[in-house]
């Protein structure tokens, strides 16, 4: 077998079709997010519960908290809220205590800033197009704006001047990972509570995201693998997982492709690349990291109305085109031209000479929609950039278009970053 996601064809014969036995009922499940579990078990009466699962992220091994990012992305294409996550770790004989403590620091921080902090408002459930849902979705600003983002407002576009426009970054973005200084080896604690406590004051200290998990020490693993299952919550009414698309729908894409592909990338061979880029080009491209977590789009589009949404993951542009339309049993007309990709990663994928369009995605979403125009200028109103790239058609032609050019789209591949390590 190759390194990455299974193959779709095992995926599908190995896999789904021994879970679900029924005549087309495993195909469901195909490049669903996340799956969903509703009724008296959930933890607010008339809400859906949704699970996901995620234990590697291409070239984010030394990272857990790349996970949890992950898994929180799925959730919300889902159209859920996340609000914990489990844990298990093998770790191999070597790994030192300290080494571990850090890991769990991050995995709990990254948790607690993807969770939704007042979850009491969702409890009214209702339509997206309500007062009480808008008010439940809302995240303030203050909350998930980060001023590390602001520093990728220079960057262009490969294509055109619009589109290099429509990728800056506005201050209401929730940036994730680029508080890593303030999340690797520190407590959840701040100085005041320690000191508080110590002088026996009495001190909230809030539940841990982390509900629980497995720890083993194995053997079996040369390095720490861990795997995290996302816990979420939707409303019946905003819950996206068995939306499909439909013919005559628009595609969008938010933000830019393979912005996670290109920032690990740049982490794992910064020397190399200096010795072709200025430094300006590697340091922003390694910054593109801040922008993996798509709980504020997510969020946005739940407001606008009903929506197909698959969150850009492994295999990046080409592999989520795929497996939306499959899912749906539909066919595309994609204008290549019009995905919007960042210089960065054009530069960066063509010195590793791999496939941009292949390359790990997390930061975009992929939607579809029959309003499309309008879904665009709304989210642009809320600072969330968005292109149209194509459309939805009722046969199951999957169609590139590339100036004169035309291709079929392929089946799913591994994820590039794969190709980069031999």
């Amino acid at each position: 077998m190759r390194k990455g996601k299974l193959a779709e064809s095992a995926l599908n014969r190995s896999v789904l079709r021994q879970l679900h036995t029924g005549a087309d009922s495993w195909q469901r499940y195909r490049g669903a997010d996340c799956a969903v579990l509703g009724g008296a078990g959930c933890a607010v009466p008339g809400s859906l519960t949704l699970f996901t699962t995620v234990n590697e992220v291409p070239g984010c091994e030394d990272d857990p908290g790349s996970l949890i990012v992950a898994a929180a992305n799925g959730l919300a294409a889902g159209g859920a809220q996340p609000e914990a996550f489990l844990v298990s770790a093998m770790l191999p004989v070597d790994y030192e205590e300290p080494q571990l403590r850090a890991d769990i620091q991050r995995l709990a921080a990254v948790a607690e800033r993807v969770c939704v902090h007042d979850v009491d408002t969702l409890r009214a459930g209702g339509n997206a197009h309500t007062a009480e849902s808008e008010d439940a979705l809302h995240v303030s600003e203050k909350e998930h704006a980060m001023d590390a983002v602001d520093t990728l407002r220079a960057g262009g576009n490969a294509h055109t001047a619009e589109s290099a426009d429509a990728l800056h970054v506005s201050e209401e973005k929730y940036a994730m990972d680029a508080v890593d200084a303030s999340c690797a080896g520190g407590n959840m604690s701040t100085a005041g509570d320690a000191d508080a406590s110590d002088s026996g004051s009495s001190v909230h200290t809030p539940p841990s995201r982390i509900l629980g998990g497995h720890t083993q020490v194995s053997d079996a693993v040369t390095r720490p693998v861990y795997s995290v299952t996302g816990i979420g919550r939707a409303n019946p009414g905003t819950c996206r997982v068995e939306v499909r698309l439909q013919p005559g729908d628009a595609l969008i894409v938010t933000e830019a492709i393979a912005l996670a592909g290109t920032a690990a990338l740049a982490a794992r061979h910064e020397e190399a690349l200096l010795s072709r880029y200025p430094f300006s080009l590697v340091d922003r491209a390694k910054q593109f990291g801040a922008l993996a977590s798509v709980g504020e789009t997510a969020r946005a589009i739940t407001h606008f109305g009903t929506a197909a949404v698959h969150d850009l993951s492994q295999g990046g542009m080409f592999n989520a085109l795929w497996e939306m339309a499959e899912r749906a049993d539909v066919g595309l007309e994609v204008d290549l031209k019009k995905i919007p990709i960042r210089q960065e990663t054009v530069e960066i994928c063509e010195y590793f000479d791999i496939n941009p369009y292949y390359l790990y995605s997390a930061g975009s979403l992929l939607v579809g929609t029959a309003q499309g125009e309008a879904l665009v200028s709304y989210l642009a109103a809320q600072g969330i950039r968005a292109t149209v790239i194509g459309s939805v058609t009722a046969d199951r032609a999957r169609l590139i278009r590339n100036g004169e050019d035309i291709r079929y789209l392929d089946r799913p591949q591994p994820d590039e970053w794969y190709r980069t390590q031999r």
